[in-house]
């Protein structure tokens, strides 16, 4: 059994890994930082490693490129993962001598062939090294031509039961084709129930305003792929949405207040109703108040604010149907958790305040 380690920082992460990777006969250990991979690398002896590119302290590139120049370790197959999706991300992680390289959000049926494909790459190359190996005692031995005949037996032979194995495998694609079709449907059914289920999960996680924003980002960028969005909240007072966080802005952007009913983010809080571009998202919007998508955040019919998103990630072309089924999910447990945490914040206030009265009375 090939025993396959996963490297990420964000437990998340780790666990969705695990679930893609549920049922395929693999051993699977875990490690969450870089430092910790190198500390027990010897003690795991993985057979491959799937690596996160950003991690605190030691990234997934320092990681890669040491154990690339380790003398036992320099050929593990090693798969980095990056967020960002950037070319520049990409050919870091390739100069850093890894065998393969995914960008959130990760597709399952990828990670597997990826996976699949490296795993008989390193059993092939340990077999011929095996033989070269035995080939050179031979010689040294005298026997060199008697070990490079058992060589090409075994080649033939081998070469024999490759031409089996392929003939029976083009045969079983012939019959299994209707299942296997099915079964793909059920896997991307599964793989998005698992998404939304991960997604509504960590909203409800915390009744912390900053952190459920945080958390927010965080299924924006890695489940929907957005590279560059803005959170706003409603100001009941004046009646205007206000940007609250983003991702992908300048540090001095000049985010406008939007009136309540004006303009698309106005007239999608109003309505309650999600918006869609008819327009190509490939190149995306630096228009503030001409986004590609906007969200409600909507509960027991207030709007609490608008998500708007501006650009998607370069390998994403077009929103996928587990998109819109987030976004309506986003709208409703975002809305959720940001009122859950102003309903804390607002006891918490009060607690303290009759506790200080309370203090005041018994220590007179």
């Amino acid at each position: 059994m090939a025993k396959v380690l996963l490297v990420d920082d964000v437990e998340l992460f780790l666990e969705l890994e695990k679930s893609y990777l549920d049922g395929c006969g693999y051993d699977l250990v875990t490690a969450s930082s870089g430092e910790e991979t190198l500390m027990r690398i010897d003690e795991l002896a993985p057979d491959l490693v799937v690596l996160d590119y950003y991690m605190p302290e030691m990234d997934g590139a320092e990681v890669c490129r040491t154990l690339k120049d380790s003398e036992r370790w320099r050929d593990l197959p090693i798969i980095m993962v990056t967020a960002a999706g950037q070319m520049e991300e990409i050919d870091q992680c390739r100069s850093a001598g890894c065998d393969a390289c995914l960008t959130k959000p990760i597709d399952q049926q990828q990670l597997r062939e990826e996976i699949a494909q490296l795993l008989r790459r390193a059993e092939g190359s340990s077999a011929v090294d095996e033989a070269s190996s035995e080939s050179q005692r031979a010689g040294e031995s005298g026997q060199a031509s008697a070990a490079l005949q058992a060589l090409e037996a075994e080649c033939a032979r081998l070469r024999e039961e490759n031409q089996t194995i392929t003939q029976r495998v083009s045969e079983l694609e012939k019959e299994n084709l209707d299942f296997a079709g099915q079964f793909v449907q059920v896997e991307e059914v599964n793989n998005n129930l698992t998404n939304l289920y991960i997604a509504s999960s960590r909203l409800h996680s915390t009744l912390n305003r900053e952190e459920a924003l945080a958390i927010m980002k965080e299924v924006v960028i890695n489940f929907v792929g957005a590279e560059k969005f803005a959170i706003l909240v409603h100001e009941e007072a004046n009646g205007l949405l206000r940007y609250e966080t983003g991702e992908g802005f300048d540090d001095d952007v000049d985010f406008p207040e939007i009136p309540f009913g004006e303009g698309i983010l106005g007239r999608t809080a109003l309505n309650r109703e999600d918006y869609f571009t008819e327009d190509s998202i490939l190149e995306g919007s630096d228009d503030l108040e001409q986004p590609l998508v906007a969200i409600p955040l909507v509960i027991h019919d207030e709007v609490l604010g608008v998500l708007a998103i501006y650009r998607l990630f370069v390998q994403k072309e077009q929103l996928d149907p587990i998109d819109y089924q987030l976004f309506s999910m986003l709208g409703e447990h975002a809305a959720t958790a940001l009122f859950s945490s102003a309903l804390y914040s607002k006891s918490e206030r009060k607690r303290q305040t009759y506790q200080g009265f309370m203090d005041l009375l018994l220590n007179q």
